[in-house]
């Protein structure tokens, strides 16, 4: 992963696309920059960040990336990804970098992230923004940084919508792929019993502990463990399982998982494209699960379902 430079400059990568599939775009090219090891990235969508100019009919989503100033030859090879990834999915990618000073660096996130509504019962706030629950309500808080789930993104607002009406104080929690650990915490805060995350990424696994920590979750009440899907878990002391992945690793961690899964055991299934459902779905009826409900936003599905007793 690449270290914040010591110099006092950055380069801001700014790309705007276009095309039949802008969502699915944007995913993709906040990957391509993970995948380079920059994960200082800022999605933009129309409605959500003022990207409509004053008479002006487009609407623009937008990937941002911070880059140390030394980089340059980084973001030439990152532009050409970019317009290459947008190219394959019939659409476009223009490409701007600019330099940027530390102290606007340190203020560029904020714009971007205000509190705001993932469900009637959880609301996701940046710490420097100031929010006041409503009755019912309970409030995450959350930055952007080294693990993607701020809340915003279709996956995990439908996870979150999923899961909420199935946490009790008896359920054992377990978050498949925790990233930020934003699910962890939700379904904390939302009154389950014990909470558990995995993921491959360790980077990911310490800022799901950070977060967990700036959220007041008692630490005699979640785990965390690195491997991939659920390697080195005993998945039948769940209760409730959650993984918003992607649609082939969905796959996999059903087959692997289905038939050790205790009787009544809920999973909610996300990161699946709308186009995905269906062979997801496929493979979930031959290993007993029941289909409780499936959710669609933007190009996105989730699946709710439920272990034969």
């Amino acid at each position: 992963m690449k270290k914040s430079p010591s110099s006092t400059r950055w380069l801001e990568m700014a790309v705007t696309l276009s095309g039949p599939q802008p969502e699915i775009l944007q995913d993709l090219c906040a990957q391509a920059f993970a995948d380079k090891g920059i994960f200082e990235v800022a999605l933009e969508s129309p409605g959500e960040t003022g990207l409509v100019e004053p008479g002006c009919q487009d609407k623009f989503y937008r990937v941002i990336a911070y880059l140390p100033e030394e980089e340059n030859e980084l973001c030439v090879s990152l532009a050409s990804t970019m317009e290459d990834i947008a190219a394959n999915l019939g659409g476009s990618a223009k490409v701007l970098v600019r330099q940027r000073q530390d102290s606007e660096w340190r203020d560029a996130w904020k714009p971007f992230f205000k509190p705001t509504n993932i469900t009637k019962k959880l609301v996701v706030r940046p710490s420097w923004e100031p929010y006041t629950a409503k009755p019912g309500e309970k409030v995450i808080t959350l930055d952007p940084g080294l693990a993607f789930g701020t809340g915003t993104h279709a996956t995990t607002t439908l996870v979150m919508e999923l899961m909420e009406g199935h946490i009790a104080t008896s359920t054992r929690f377990l978050d498949v792929g925790t990233g930020s650990g934003i699910l962890m915490i939700a379904a904390a805060l939302l009154g389950a019993a014990h909470v558990t995350g995995c993921d491959n990424d360790p980077i990911a696994i310490e800022t799901a502990r950070e977060n967990l920590i700036k959220n007041k979750v008692e630490k005699n009440c979640y785990s965390l463990l690195t491997g991939d899907l659920t390697e080195g878990l005993d998945v039948k002391d769940f209760s409730l399982i959650a993984a918003n992945i992607e649609a082939g690793p969905v796959i996999r961690l059903v087959e692997h998982i289905a038939p050790s899964l205790a009787g009544g055991c809920i999973m909610v299934l996300s990161g699946i494209l709308v186009e995905q459902q269906e062979a997801v779905k496929k493979v979930l009826a031959q290993q007993g699960l029941d289909l409780l409900e499936t959710r669609q936003k933007d190009e996105w599905a989730a699946i709710l379902v439920r272990k034969k007793i």
